[in-house]
């Protein structure tokens, strides 16, 4: 999302992008301890914490032994792989790199060992020269670490949305220029130099064709997985592909060719999943399988990572299997009886039209109105939760209404026969 938000701030003001990813050579493996003991240093480190990591970095050896030969040497850098304490290491070290003084129209984004440096300018000269500096301060800072970064696996993007195709932009890192790539795949997602995502689609759906044809071959018509099978399969192997990064590229999806695609390869799994004829038109097949349009599940990922992570709002989410009441301790739903009357009777409501949702509930007592409720809710609330939440409201005024009378009563002067 921070790249996102820079390439499309830069787009906006008319103006190009230079994407570079540096790859570090051995990545957790290349951690320098007195790199890692400084910076503990520099961050005020505890006395007791830093005496502790630094006996954790010493008289460590690594043993090699091949039938009756054993050799040791003595390790003075790497921060030991699936171990707690090594993300913690490199991200200490790797603090600094991310601290450095770059340009304005500069902003590095690390995640682990992934390293983006991301600039923008006003023309492709422009850029090259703010890259170039940036990537110079890079570079002494790595000597100073004992970082190294693979020149091979470094890559260049240049982003814009004028005509830049052919366009070479001239990046070095140690003296050598960096390859240049009409894409480039950043934490499994791939940026392209027109910034439409046309790439990242075109890799999703060819992911996913592999993926069907293996599940062909064991979902056939009379035998092989079954339809609880292979929708389980759907759920929780081929919607998180679809669904990856929705967030970055969910403008890619609003045009028809891209979606097309995707609703391609739904169709596909929807037949295996129905055990449908393959002339099935894609609407048809999404009723029988009982999935819903892949453009539907998509819009709902962005719209609950925008209002939880970014909007942060508060949203009822699904209660895990372990968190549901048992159904001994349930309550007994009445059926109303025709001829039966009631001294309370309770109406509610709820709508939504667009972006507007509300909902009313209305109280009566021996027929006649005690109280009102209206609720208006969020846009991105549904008719379902309209009604619900009306009718949690409606109860909750029960509660106060009845609270209300049992004090009137408590309260009243009553005669006592002694």
């Amino acid at each position: 999302m921070q790249v996102k938000n820079f390439i499309e701030e830069s787009l906006r003001l008319k103006q190009c992008t230079v994407m570079v990813s540096l790859d570090v050579k051995g990545a957790f493996d290349a951690a320098w301890w007195p790199s890692i003991l400084k910076q503990l240093r520099e961050l005020k480190c505890p006395k007791n914490l830093y005496n502790l990591s630094a006996s954790y970095f010493s008289n460590r050896k690594a043993t090699l032994s091949i039938n009756n030969y054993k050799t040791e040497k003595e390790v003075q850098r790497g921060c030991p792989q699936g171990s707690c304490c090594g993300p913690g290491f490199w991200n200490i070290m790797y603090n600094s790199l991310l601290n450095l003084k770059f340009n304005s129209r500069t902003k590095v984004i690390a995640f682990a060992d992934d390293l983006i440096v991301l600039t923008r300018g006003t023309c492709k000269i422009e850029t090259e020269n703010y890259v170039n500096q940036d990537l110079k301060k890079i570079e002494r800072w790595a000597t100073d670490n004992k970082i190294e970064f693979n020149n091979k696996k470094s890559k260049v993007l240049f982003i814009s949305r004028k005509r830049n195709k052919g366009m070479k932009v001239n990046i070095y890192l140690n003296y050598k220029t960096l390859e240049q790539n009409e894409e480039m795949k950043y934490l499994g997602i791939y940026f392209d130099r027109k910034y439409n995502f046309n790439a990242h689609i075109d890799y999703t759906v060819a992911k996913l064709i592999t993926l069907v044809n293996m599940l062909g071959r064991t979902a056939k018509l009379q035998w092989g997985l079954g339809h609880k099978a292979l929708k389980i399969i759907y759920e929780g192997a081929v919607v998180p592909i679809i669904t990856y990064g929705a967030p970055i590229w969910i403008e890619a999806i609003r045009k028809n060719r891209n979606l097309t695609k995707y609703k391609r390869i739904q169709r596909l799994i929807n037949i295996k999943i129905a055990k449908a004829y393959r002339t099935i038109s894609y609407d048809a097949s999404c009723v029988i399988a009982g999935v819903r349009p892949i453009e539907i599940t998509i819009e709902q990922t962005v719209q609950t990572y925008m209002a939880t992570k970014i909007n942060n709002l508060e949203y009822d989410a699904p209660l895990e299997v372990r968190y549901w009441r048992h159904p001994a301790v349930l309550v007994t739903i009445q059926e109303v009886e025709n001829d039966s009357t009631y001294t309370i009777v309770v109406y509610t409501d709820g709508s939504k039209i667009g972006e507007n949702v509300g909902a009313a509930g209305i109280i009566f007592v021996n027929g006649k109105m005690v109280h009102q409720l209206k609720f208006k809710l969020q846009g991105h609330c549904s008719n379902n939760q309209a009604v619900q939440i009306v009718i949690l409201k409606v109860l909750e005024k029960l509660k106060e209404l009845q609270d209300g009378q049992d004090n009137d009563k408590r309260d009243t002067p009553t005669a006592r026969k002694f």
